[in-house]
């Protein structure tokens, strides 16, 4: 099998796609091609451009042979990974209003974010739903919809289990309202098609029309890894699958080793 990470761009209609596919031999017939969400762009929304251009980059980011699932290491390497990862999105004025403007369906991106940008955020501003943001009351539109999304695991690492906090502000469009919502979950990540992306903040948010502001912080903890065989790995051999200890503890600890040998 071969994963590979693809980013896929319409700058003219600030449309972008960002993820990670799996392609496999014995799927090869109906596994052979990848896409981004079709609604991102409408083709109503291109009659009256005269050209519109496209924009595509891959990058494999693991090859598997069928033999002991051994990965190829002249694809795959040791890049660094934090334990702990934090990052700051925080939509400004012109982002807020092309997600406004924007058609149902349509996503918007973080941009990545991690050591090795193994991580992003994505959101669909008035969700995916036609019929609620067809209501004449803005406020029965559909929420908007928030998504972590992994983009690169350690080397030779099948899956992690992973905690993320993530945190929300917003402010409500006239009343003026300030909002801050939190979210902790423990979830495990991978490859797979269903493993890379988790959904957030379930029908909590507004949609994206009646906000006048928006920020999301986040904090994702590794808490446990699996290699490729289905061994959970210690702790104290993640260093070498890349991962860079930064916790507390790591850091009260090696800093008692260091003021022992004073």
């Amino acid at each position: 099998s071969v994963t590979m990470y693809y980013r896929l761009q319409c700058r003219k209609f600030h449309c972008l796609w960002k993820s990670i596919h799996t392609f496999k031999q014995s799927n090869i017939g109906h596994n052979n091609c990848v896409g981004w969400n079709p609604h991102n762009l409408r083709l109503s929304r291109c009659k009256l451009a005269e050209q519109v251009d496209f924009n595509c980059f891959v990058s494999v980011i693991r090859v598997v042979y069928d033999e002991h699932d051994q990965i190829d290491l002249n694809v795959e390497s040791v890049e660094e990974l934090l334990q702990i990862t934090r990052h700051q999105w925080v939509l400004g004025e012109q982002e807020m209003t092309q997600c406004q403007q924007c058609d149902v369906g349509k996503t918007f991106y973080s941009v990545n974010f991690g050591r090795s940008e193994n991580w992003c955020l994505f959101m669909s501003p008035k969700g995916f739903n036609f019929e609620q943001n067809q209501a004449a009351d803005a406020e029965r539109g559909s929420k908007l919809m928030l998504y972590l999304r992994l983009l690169r695991l350690p080397i030779n690492i099948k899956s992690l289990n992973i905690n993320y906090v993530l945190r929300a502000h917003y402010a409500v469009k006239h009343s003026g309202v300030e909002y801050k919502i939190k979210e902790a979950q423990s979830v495990s990540v991978g490859y797979g098609f269903n493993e890379c992306t988790k959904q957030c903040f379930v029908d909590e948010i507004p949609n994206i029309t009646q906000l006048a502001a928006l920020s999301f912080d986040v904090k994702i903890e590794i808490e446990e890894m699996v290699d490729m065989n289905g061994k959970m790995i210690p702790k104290q051999h993640w260093q070498k699958y890349g991962v860079v200890m930064n916790d507390n503890y790591t850091k009260i600890k090696s800093l008692s080793l260091k003021n022992w040998f004073v």
